[in-house]
Protein backbone atom coordinates (compact mmCIF):
# COMPACT_ATOMS: atom_id res chain seq x y z
CA UNK A 1 0.00 0.00 0.00
CA UNK A 2 1.08 3.58 -0.60
CA UNK A 3 2.74 5.38 2.29
CA UNK A 4 1.45 8.82 3.27
CA UNK A 5 3.99 11.55 3.95
CA UNK A 6 3.53 15.08 5.33
CA UNK A 7 3.24 17.81 2.69
CA UNK A 8 5.40 20.25 4.63
CA UNK A 9 4.64 23.79 5.74
CA UNK A 10 4.34 25.29 2.26
CA UNK A 11 1.76 22.85 0.86
CA UNK A 12 -1.61 21.36 1.79
CA UNK A 13 -3.58 18.26 0.92
CA UNK A 14 -7.23 17.28 1.14
CA UNK A 15 -8.17 14.31 3.32
CA UNK A 16 -8.98 12.15 0.29
CA UNK A 17 -6.04 13.35 -1.84
CA UNK A 18 -2.77 11.57 -2.57
CA UNK A 19 -0.97 14.71 -3.72
CA UNK A 20 0.16 18.01 -2.19
CA UNK A 21 -0.81 21.45 -3.48
CA UNK A 22 1.42 24.47 -2.92
CA UNK A 23 -0.09 27.37 -1.00
CA UNK A 24 1.63 29.93 -3.25
CA UNK A 25 0.40 30.49 -6.80
CA UNK A 26 2.55 29.16 -9.67
CA UNK A 27 4.68 26.99 -7.40
CA UNK A 28 5.52 23.32 -7.94
CA UNK A 29 5.63 20.78 -5.11
CA UNK A 30 8.86 18.73 -4.97
CA UNK A 31 8.24 15.43 -3.25
CA UNK A 32 11.88 14.63 -2.43
CA UNK A 33 12.20 17.51 0.07
CA UNK A 34 8.55 18.63 0.45
CA UNK A 35 9.42 22.09 -0.92
CA UNK A 36 7.35 24.40 -3.11
CA UNK A 37 9.48 26.24 -5.68
CA UNK A 38 8.50 28.68 -8.41
CA UNK A 39 7.74 27.29 -11.85
CA UNK A 40 10.43 27.75 -14.48
CA UNK A 41 10.24 31.29 -15.79
CA UNK A 42 8.61 32.55 -12.58
CA UNK A 43 10.10 34.26 -9.54
CA UNK A 44 9.34 36.23 -6.38
CA UNK A 45 9.45 40.01 -6.40
CA UNK A 46 10.48 42.25 -3.50
CA UNK A 47 8.38 45.14 -2.20
CA UNK A 48 10.36 47.45 -4.50
CA UNK A 49 9.57 45.34 -7.56
CA UNK A 50 13.00 43.75 -7.87
CA UNK A 51 13.09 40.16 -9.12
CA UNK A 52 14.59 37.80 -6.53
CA UNK A 53 15.65 34.90 -8.73
CA UNK A 54 17.55 33.06 -5.98
CA UNK A 55 14.38 32.86 -3.87
CA UNK A 56 12.52 31.33 -6.80
CA UNK A 57 14.49 28.13 -6.16
CA UNK A 58 13.76 28.12 -2.44
CA UNK A 59 10.79 26.76 -0.52
CA UNK A 60 8.10 29.38 0.11
CA UNK A 61 4.43 30.31 0.23
CA UNK A 62 4.45 33.66 -1.59
CA UNK A 63 2.88 33.77 -5.05
CA UNK A 64 5.32 33.53 -7.95
CA UNK A 65 5.04 35.83 -10.95
CA UNK A 66 6.46 35.66 -14.48
CA UNK A 67 10.05 36.81 -14.75
CA UNK A 68 10.36 40.14 -16.54
CA UNK A 69 13.97 41.12 -17.19
CA UNK A 70 15.44 44.32 -18.54
CA UNK A 71 16.76 44.03 -22.07
CA UNK A 72 20.56 43.84 -21.89
CA UNK A 73 22.80 45.07 -24.69
CA UNK A 74 25.56 42.60 -23.81
CA UNK A 75 25.40 39.98 -21.03
CA UNK A 76 23.60 39.49 -17.75
CA UNK A 77 24.42 37.94 -14.38
CA UNK A 78 22.66 34.84 -13.08
CA UNK A 79 20.28 37.05 -11.10
CA UNK A 80 19.27 38.87 -14.29
CA UNK A 81 21.36 42.03 -13.71
CA UNK A 82 22.70 43.52 -16.93
CA UNK A 83 26.47 43.51 -17.46
CA UNK A 84 28.70 44.98 -20.11
CA UNK A 85 32.02 43.77 -21.47
CA UNK A 86 34.75 46.15 -20.31
CA UNK A 87 38.48 46.65 -20.84
CA UNK A 88 40.82 43.80 -19.92
CA UNK A 89 42.46 46.14 -17.40
CA UNK A 90 39.22 46.33 -15.39
CA UNK A 91 39.71 42.93 -13.75
CA UNK A 92 42.52 40.66 -12.59
CA UNK A 93 41.86 37.90 -15.11
CA UNK A 94 40.09 38.77 -18.42
CA UNK A 95 37.53 38.57 -19.91
CA UNK A 96 36.08 41.38 -17.82
CA UNK A 97 32.43 42.25 -17.28
CA UNK A 98 31.36 45.37 -15.42
CA UNK A 99 28.17 46.36 -13.61
CA UNK A 100 26.16 49.54 -14.09
CA UNK A 101 28.75 51.47 -12.07
CA UNK A 102 31.59 50.34 -14.35
CA UNK A 103 33.13 48.09 -11.67
CA UNK A 104 34.39 44.54 -12.16
CA UNK A 105 31.44 42.20 -11.59
CA UNK A 106 33.67 39.52 -10.00
CA UNK A 107 35.64 41.87 -7.75
CA UNK A 108 34.23 40.50 -4.46
CA UNK A 109 33.35 36.97 -5.58
CA UNK A 110 36.36 35.09 -4.18
CA UNK A 111 38.45 34.89 -1.00
CA UNK A 112 41.51 37.14 -0.95
CA UNK A 113 43.85 34.22 -1.64
CA UNK A 114 42.07 33.26 -4.88
CA UNK A 115 41.66 34.93 -8.26
CA UNK A 116 38.25 35.48 -9.84
CA UNK A 117 37.53 34.96 -13.53
CA UNK A 118 34.27 35.52 -15.38
CA UNK A 119 32.79 32.57 -17.27
CA UNK A 120 29.63 32.10 -19.31
CA UNK A 121 27.06 29.46 -18.36
CA UNK A 122 23.65 28.48 -19.72
CA UNK A 123 21.12 29.00 -16.92
CA UNK A 124 17.65 28.34 -18.35
CA UNK A 125 15.26 29.47 -21.05
CA UNK A 126 14.40 32.65 -19.16
CA UNK A 127 17.88 33.88 -18.21
CA UNK A 128 19.69 32.29 -21.13
CA UNK A 129 23.46 32.65 -21.10
CA UNK A 130 24.76 34.39 -18.00
CA UNK A 131 28.06 35.38 -16.45
CA UNK A 132 29.28 33.68 -13.28
CA UNK A 133 32.53 34.05 -11.35
CA UNK A 134 34.95 31.14 -10.94
CA UNK A 135 37.52 31.15 -8.15
CA UNK A 136 40.96 29.64 -8.78
CA UNK A 137 44.22 29.54 -6.86
CA UNK A 138 47.35 31.12 -8.39
CA UNK A 139 49.79 28.42 -9.50
CA UNK A 140 52.56 29.75 -7.24
CA UNK A 141 50.39 30.40 -4.18
CA UNK A 142 51.85 29.48 -0.78
CA UNK A 143 48.71 30.36 1.19
CA UNK A 144 47.76 27.39 3.42
CA UNK A 145 44.14 27.62 2.19
CA UNK A 146 45.19 27.51 -1.43
CA UNK A 147 48.59 25.88 -1.87
CA UNK A 148 49.01 22.28 -2.99
CA UNK A 149 50.05 20.47 0.21
CA UNK A 150 52.05 17.99 -1.85
CA UNK A 151 54.36 20.74 -3.12
CA UNK A 152 54.08 23.39 -0.39
CA UNK A 153 54.45 21.82 3.09
CA UNK A 154 52.51 23.56 5.84
CA UNK A 155 54.60 23.65 9.00
CA UNK A 156 53.08 23.53 12.46
CA UNK A 157 54.70 23.52 15.88
CA UNK A 158 53.32 21.45 18.75
CA UNK A 159 54.22 22.07 22.39
CA UNK A 160 52.94 20.74 25.70
CA UNK A 161 52.48 22.50 29.03
CA UNK A 162 50.19 22.24 32.05
CA UNK A 163 47.56 24.50 33.56
CA UNK A 164 47.37 25.41 37.25
CA UNK A 165 45.47 22.20 37.97
CA UNK A 166 48.18 20.08 36.35
CA UNK A 167 46.08 19.15 33.31
CA UNK A 168 48.21 18.76 30.14
CA UNK A 169 47.69 21.48 27.51
CA UNK A 170 48.59 21.05 23.83
CA UNK A 171 49.45 24.25 21.92
CA UNK A 172 49.41 24.09 18.11
CA UNK A 173 51.00 27.05 16.30
CA UNK A 174 50.62 27.32 12.53
CA UNK A 175 53.00 28.90 10.02
CA UNK A 176 51.26 32.29 10.45
CA UNK A 177 51.96 32.27 14.20
CA UNK A 178 48.35 31.64 15.21
CA UNK A 179 48.18 29.40 18.27
CA UNK A 180 45.33 27.12 19.39
CA UNK A 181 45.29 25.55 22.85
CA UNK A 182 43.60 22.31 23.91
CA UNK A 183 43.14 20.65 27.28
CA UNK A 184 43.93 16.91 27.31
CA UNK A 185 42.17 15.43 30.36
CA UNK A 186 42.91 11.88 29.15
CA UNK A 187 46.72 12.42 29.39
CA UNK A 188 48.12 11.94 32.88
CA UNK A 189 51.25 14.07 32.41
CA UNK A 190 52.40 16.50 29.76
CA UNK A 191 55.40 15.50 27.59
CA UNK A 192 58.35 17.86 27.72
CA UNK A 193 59.68 20.03 24.88
CA UNK A 194 58.27 20.94 21.48
CA UNK A 195 58.10 19.06 18.20
CA UNK A 196 58.11 20.25 14.59
CA UNK A 197 55.57 18.81 12.20
CA UNK A 198 55.30 18.87 8.45
CA UNK A 199 52.08 18.50 6.51
CA UNK A 200 52.58 15.87 3.78
CA UNK A 201 49.28 15.57 1.95
CA UNK A 202 45.56 14.96 2.20
CA UNK A 203 42.89 12.73 0.74
CA UNK A 204 39.23 11.90 1.33
CA UNK A 205 40.42 9.72 4.23
CA UNK A 206 42.07 12.59 6.09
CA UNK A 207 45.50 14.16 6.49
CA UNK A 208 48.96 12.61 6.21
CA UNK A 209 51.87 13.96 8.24
CA UNK A 210 53.43 14.05 11.66
CA UNK A 211 50.87 14.91 14.34
CA UNK A 212 48.89 16.93 11.80
CA UNK A 213 45.61 15.11 12.36
CA UNK A 214 42.08 16.47 11.83
CA UNK A 215 40.51 18.24 14.82
CA UNK A 216 38.15 15.28 15.20
CA UNK A 217 41.17 13.14 16.09
CA UNK A 218 42.10 15.43 18.98
CA UNK A 219 38.47 15.60 20.06
CA UNK A 220 38.42 11.81 20.24
CA UNK A 221 41.26 12.06 22.80
CA UNK A 222 39.10 14.28 24.97
CA UNK A 223 40.70 17.61 23.99
CA UNK A 224 38.77 20.73 24.86
CA UNK A 225 39.53 24.11 23.28
CA UNK A 226 40.73 26.56 25.93
CA UNK A 227 42.69 29.73 26.77
CA UNK A 228 45.11 30.34 29.63
CA UNK A 229 45.84 33.47 31.64
CA UNK A 230 49.18 34.44 33.20
CA UNK A 231 48.39 32.29 36.24
CA UNK A 232 47.95 29.18 34.07
CA UNK A 233 44.23 28.99 34.74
Amino acid sequence: SAECKPCGGSAVSALDSTSCECKGKDRVFHEFDSACRCKQGYTVYSSTGAAQLDQAQEDGVLDCEPVVLDRCTDMRAKDGTCLEACLDTACATPPCYCDSEGLDFCRDACPIYQTAQAAKIQVDETIGTAVMCECTCPADSTNPNCADPNTTPIDKTYSFSSDSAGTPVLTITDSAGVASMFLIPSMSTAPEGASESQFIGSSEDGFAGVLDAPLSFYESLGLVACTMDDMGV
